[in-house]
């Protein structure tokens, strides 16, 4: 049956009406019952929503009021401006698993409990400017040195690790049709990124080279521009739709911190999605691998002529841009449905506590994603940009260019 129902996810091929089904990966595979702290200080963003969802789908997991007999307390900054009151600092290092989704690198929340939690998960964790990211040298998750928040190398380590947003089930649309083949697909770009008025400078530079990519070709046809006003508590179905008709969907994220929903979206609609190299920041289990599931580009400045040679490249070779596109789309089906993220978050915690590593063996913890991730060289004097032209050097998007992408380029397909 077509739709996402527990752990298999079954999409209809608009084209010819197959159904195919994918089975999400989970480990977790004994009873847990997990409790949501919520004093009603704060409303949360979207990762409540995914996590109920989660919740609902997961074989072994439910929901409990009281935290006595909850296995897990999960306590959203975001959500709850104080953690839990009523648990004893030993209950709180075997139970309490926090989820920071705020912006930007500094943790909501950790010197509120001190040493007494069982784990920390912290969205948007790299230290970034404009797109690049600030460290000079190490370890993805131990920044140093730290021109902006000196916390990392302190907290390295503790149980403290990364994580990305998951694809929500509801991205998939009412009707779970998604086309695989490029002839079925309207527009040939995509790309709905938001520049705000200025604080979106990387954003707003890769929307640009997008409307740049459009501009020359009048055989083009897409969309390049923000597409609604919606908030990070909606989920608009007109814009995953957009999306579907898309053969290329272009996005990236925020220049100053990373793990927005957008990379979870395009995913979402089976295009070839172009992302940039920030979805690597943050290690995450069975991550996407550029190349085969999706098209890695850099966004900074100078990287203009890159950007449009790879998608120049992709839309000339459409059975090559459609397996890779499949490839992506099904991976994030496998391994990156809110469901996966759950049971990899609590697998990640059960694997941190002494009583549970004694019971229970798990693949792709946060601690082993953490401890195995290789150490990179940022900050090079040329930063990997030798022979660029004096005239990409100079790229820079003033106020008035940045107010001109507010309004959308709209090519709209037109049947012959």
């Amino acid at each position: 049956e077509i739709g996402c129902r527990g752990v298999e996810c079954c999409i209809e091929r608009e084209e010819n009406g197959i159904v195919k089904c994918f089975v999400a990966k989970i480990e977790v595979r004994h009873n847990v019952s997990l409790q949501l702290w919520d004093d009603r200080s704060n409303g949360s963003w979207r990762l409540r929503y995914q996590l109920s969802e989660a919740v609902r789908t997961h074989p072994f997991l439910r929901w409990t009021q009281v935290g006595e007999s909850a296995d897990i307390i999960l306590w959203l900054p975001s959500l709850a401006a104080s953690p839990p009151s009523n648990l004893s600092l030993i209950d709180a290092r075997h139970k309490l698993v926090i989820l920071d989704e705020h912006d930007l690198p500094a943790p909501k929340g950790l010197r509120r409990v001190s040493n007494g939690y069982l784990a920390f998960f912290k969205r948007s964790f790299a230290v970034k400017r404009d797109g690049r990211l600030l460290d000079s040298q190490g370890s993805l998750y131990s920044l140093e040195p730290l021109p902006v928040v000196p916390f990392y190398s302190q907290y390295t380590n503790y149980r403290f690790f990364a994580f990305q947003y998951a694809l929500s089930d509801a991205y998939l649309g009412k009707n779970f049709q998604v086309p695989t083949l490029w002839s079925h697909r309207e527009y040939h770009i995509v790309c709905t990124l938001r520049v705000g008025r200025g604080q979106f400078q990387a954003r707003a530079r890769v929307l640009n080279w997008t409307r740049q990519a459009m501009l020359s070709d009048e055989t083009l046809t897409g969309y390049a521009g923000e597409f609604d006003k919606g908030s990070r508590l909606d989920i608009n179905l007109e814009y995953f739709e957009l999306m579907r008709k898309a053969k290329i969907v272009v996005t990236t994220q925020p220049g100053e911190w990373d793990g927005d929903y957008r990379s979870m979206e395009a995913f979402s609609s089976g295009a070839l999605v172009f992302a940039d190299v920030a979805l690597t920041h943050a290690p995450s289990p069975y991550p996407f691998v550029p190349g085969s599931h999706y098209i890695q580009f850099d966004p900074i400045q100078g990287n203009r002529n890159d950007f449009l040679q790879k998608l120049r490249y992709y839309l000339d070779r459409p059975q090559l841009a459609e397996r890779i596109a499949a490839n992506g789309f099904e991976h994030a089906l496998k391994y990156h449905r809110s469901i996966s993220r759950l049971d990899w978050i609590l697998r990640s915690a059960f694997a941190e506590d002494i009583r549970g590593r004694a019971l229970y063996s798990y693949n792709e913890t946060a601690r082993t994603i953490r401890d195995n991730t290789p150490r990179i060289i940022h900050g090079s004097k040329n930063n990997g940009r030798q022979g660029q032209k004096e005239s990409e050097k100079k790229e820079v998007l003033d106020v008035a260019a940045i107010s001109s992408l507010r309004i959308p380029l709209d090519r709209r397909y037109k049947q012959k």
